[in-house]
């Protein structure tokens, strides 16, 4: 039976994308294993989150001291909501999105919302990551990257 603080954090970092209750207990044993600074240090870290807030351009978590920058695509919503004035006449506007479907689907859709805006619409390049090994890579990611040689 485990101790009610580990029970609580497994309960709360289980459901964090990724991270099933076995990571969470794994995670709780090693943070408290390291000792009382390592809680104190992982503690401060989480509560440090609070001091972020949402960018009033893109809505991404800032804490006002960094550039506006668009680099999820969650919503078209959100980039409808950008100051498009402010990027009037770019030279070019990159879309860093994540290269799946959806983030597809939305780089298309952002892209007829800036086309009157920058001069250029590009996406980051996809492929096969260095030291990724190729026996690995699915089709979709063995096309781009023959698509997209240099």
């Amino acid at each position: 039976m485990l101790p009610e603080p580990i029970k609580k954090f497994v309960d709360v970092f289980a459901a964090l994308p990724g991270i099933g209750p076995r990571q969470a207990t794994r995670l709780a044993f090693y943070i408290f294993n390291q000792g009382k600074s390592a809680v104190a240090e992982t503690t401060k870290a989480i509560m440090g989150l609070d001091a972020l807030r949402a960018c009033r351009v893109c809505f991404n978590s800032t804490d006002g001291n960094e550039i506006c920058g668009l680099k999820r695509g969650e919503t078209l919503n959100n980039i409808q909501k950008l100051r498009l004035k402010t990027i009037k006449n770019a030279d070019e506007v990159i879309l860093a999105i994540n290269p799946n479907g959806y983030g597809d689907l939305n780089a298309e859709l952002i892209a007829q919302e800036l086309k009157n805006v920058a001069k250029k619409i590009t996406r980051l390049g996809r492929g096969i990551p260095t030291g990724g090994e190729i026996e690995f890579a699915d089709e979709e990611t063995l096309g781009s990257a023959l698509e997209n040689r240099s």
